[in-house]
Formats: structure tokens, sequence, C-alpha cells
């Protein structure tokens, strides 16, 4: 990240993957914003504030969770017919 201080994020990695749901292009497009943010703020770095300010809101993980979980369902179901399926 082109910033004069490299922001300490290992130390938010528990906040990070709560708030992404492990989902990298979610944290790669939270990381972006956060960076603009700070960019634009002629920060020297990235504050836990400035990640909190764009973080996806607890609603918003919960809809992307029923959404997870609702593609392995159906996936889980279409490998299961798969296995299962008898063409004769």
């Amino acid at each position: 990240m082109p910033l004069a201080q490299e922001p300490d994020l290992v130390s938010h990695w528990e906040y990070f993957y709560e708030r992404s749901l492990g989902c990298i292009g979610t944290l790669k497009n939270w990381l972006t914003r956060t960076l603009k943010d700070a960019l634009d703020e002629n920060s020297n770095t990235i504050t836990l504030k400035q990640l909190q300010r764009r973080a996806l809101s607890v609603a918003q993980c919960q809809r992307m969770f029923a959404e997870i979980l609702e593609g392995e369902r159906q996936l889980s179901e279409t490998e299961a017919d798969a296995q299962n399926y008898e063409p004769y």
C-alpha cells in the first residue's frame, strides 16, 4: 500500500475474517475502499477507525452468510444427484 507507514493489518485478522466471511474478493474491495479514504484524508497509514467505517454491516454479513449457505446446499444437492443418477 502506498502509505508512509505500513498499517498493522495482521493484528486485526479476526475482524477481517468476520466481516469478509473469509471471501478474499470482499476483503480486497474493503481494503481498497479504506485505502482510498486514507489517501483522500492524507493519512500516513490505515487506522482501525477507517477500516470500521468501510466494513460490511452485521446485517450485510448475515445476508451474505445466508447466501453462502444456500449456495453450498444447492451445490451439495447437485453432487448427490449426480452420484445417484442412473440413466437407464
